[in-house]
C-alpha cells in the first residue's frame, strides 16, 4: 500500500515538472550551450544529443528528443522546435530560422542566449528589490491577524462584567475579534471570491484592458510599469531587427512578449502601418505611451540604419531607470509600511491596556 502510494505521489510530481515551463535561466543554458557545442564543430544532432542528458527539466528533456529525432529525419532545428511553443518561445525559434537562413546559427544563437540572461537579470532584480517589503506586509498582517485571533479572546474574558468601563477602541476590536473567530469560514469565502474574481476579471479580455489601462495611470507605480514594459519591448524589438528577423515578424513575436494591452494595441498600429508601407516613426510619433526621446531615436536610427542597435542601447538606459525607480519606490514603501503595521499593533496594544489601567483604578 505505502509503495503504491509513493509511487502514486512520484508520478504526481513528476506530471507537475513536466507541465512547468522552462525558466530563461534554462532557456539560456540550452542556447548557449548549443552555440558553444556547434561552434566546437559537433554536430547539430550530437549536440541535441549531449544537451538532453545534461537536461533535468523532464519537458524539456523530451522536446529536445523529439527535437533530434526531427533533425535527423530531415527537419530544420527551427521547425523542430517549433512543434514546442510552450517550451521554446517564438522569440527564440525566430532567431533560430534567422540563424538558419542567414548561415550565421551559432552567432544567432549565441545572441539569443545573451538575452535570455539579460532578461532574466533584470526580471531578478526586480523579485530582489520586491522581496523585502512583500515579506514585511506579510510578517505584519500575520502578526496582526495572531493578535486579533489569539490574544484578544484572551483578554476578553479579564474585561467580562466590567464592560462599562472599557473605551470605544477596546469594544471595537472587542467585536472584530469575535466576528473573526465565530465567523472566520465567512470571511475566508469573502477572500476566496474576491481573488477569484479578480482573476476570472483579469482572464476577461474588458478585465485585462481596464486593468492594464488603470495601472499606467497609478502614480508612481504606472510610470514604473511603463519604464518596465518599454525597456521590455525596446530590447526585444532590438535584438530581433539587429539579427536580421524581417520586421512584421519582429513585429508579431515583439507583441507576444508584451502582457500590458495598451502596449499591445500601439503594436497592432504598428502592424497595420507598416503593412501599409510607412516607417516605425510613422506609428510611435502619435503613440502617447512613450517619451519623445525614444521617439527621435527611433526616427534617427531609421535615418542611420541603426534602429535595432539604437533600441538596444535604449532598452539598456531604461533597464538602468527601472532599477533605479524601483529602489526608489521600495526605500519610500519600507518605512510607510513600518508606520502603517507600528501604528495598528500600537493601537491593538493600547485599545488593550487601556481598560486594565481603569480597572487597577477602579479597584485601587
Amino acid at each position: 500500500m505505502r509503495r503504491h502510494g509513493a509511487k502514486g505521489i512520484s508520478m504526481t510530481l513528476q506530471a507537475l515538472l513536466s507541465r512547468r515551463k522552462a525558466s530563461g535561466k534554462e532557456l539560456a543554458f540550452f542556447t548557449s550551450q548549443l552555440a558553444l557545442l556547434l561552434d566546437s564543430g559537433t554536430s547539430l544532432t550530437e549536440a541535441l544529443a549531449a544537451l538532453r542528458d545534461q537536461t533535468d527539466h523532464p519537458a524539456l528533456r523530451e522536446a529536445i528528443e523529439q527535437a533530434e529525432e526531427d533533425v535527423k529525419g530531415g527537419k530544420l532545428l527551427s521547425s523542430a522546435l517549433e512543434r514546442h511553443p510552450r517550451l521554446f518561445p517564438k522569440l527564440l525559434t525566430s532567431m533560430v530560422r534567422v540563424g538558419e537562413t542567414g548561415g550565421f546559427l551559432t552567432e544567432s544563437l549565441q545572441r539569443t542566449s545573451q538575452f535570455l540572461l539579460l532578461r532574466q537579470e533584470v526580471l531578478s532584480k526586480v523579485q530582489a528589490a520586491l522581496a523585502y517589503p512583500v515579506v514585511l506586509v506579510a510578517v505584519s498582517s500575520g502578526v496582526v491577524i495572531f493578535l486579533i485571533t489569539a490574544v484578544l479572546p484572551k483578554f476578553i474574558k479579564v474585561f467580562e462584567g466590567h464592560e462599562d468601563i472599557l473605551p470605544l477602541p477596546t469594544k471595537m476590536l472587542m467585536a472584530l475579534s469575535g466576528a473573526v473567530t465565530g465567523y472566520w469560514y465567512v470571511f475566508v469565502a469573502v477572500a476566496i471570491g474576491l481573488i477569484a474574481g479578480a482573476v476570472l476579471g483579469l482572464r476577461s479580455p474588458a478585465g485585462k484592458r481596464l486593468f492594464d489601462r488603470a495601472i499606467l495611470r497609478l502614480p508612481l507605480v504606472g510610470s514604473l510599469c511603463r519604464l518596465s514594459v518599454t525597456s521590455r519591448l525596446l530590447r526585444t524589438f532590438g535584438v530581433l531587427i539587429e539579427s536580421g528577423v524581417p520586421l512584421l515578424d519582429a513585429v508579431a513575436v515583439t507583441r507576444r512578449t508584451i502582457g500590458n494591452t495598451e502596449f499591445v494595441r500601439f503594436f497592432d498600429t504598428l502592424e497595420e502601418t507598416v503593412q501599409q508601407g510607412g516607417t516605425l516613426s510613422d506609428a510611435f510619433r502619435p503613440s502617447p505611451l512613450f517619451p519623445s526621446a525614444i521617439k527621435q531615436m527611433v526616427t534617427t536610427g531609421e535615418m542611420t540604419g541603426n534602429s535595432g542597435k539604437i533600441m538596444i542601447k535604449m532598452a539598456e538606459y531604461y533597464e538602468g531607470q527601472v532599477t533605479l525607480r524601483l529602489k526608489s519606490l521600495t526605500a519610500a514603501i519600507e518605512p510607510l509600511v513600518l508606520l502603517v503595521m507600528g501604528s495598528v499593533v500600537g493601537f491593538i496594544a493600547l485599545s488593550l491596556f487601556m481598560p486594565l489601567f481603569r480597572m487597577a483604578r477602579t479597584v485601587t
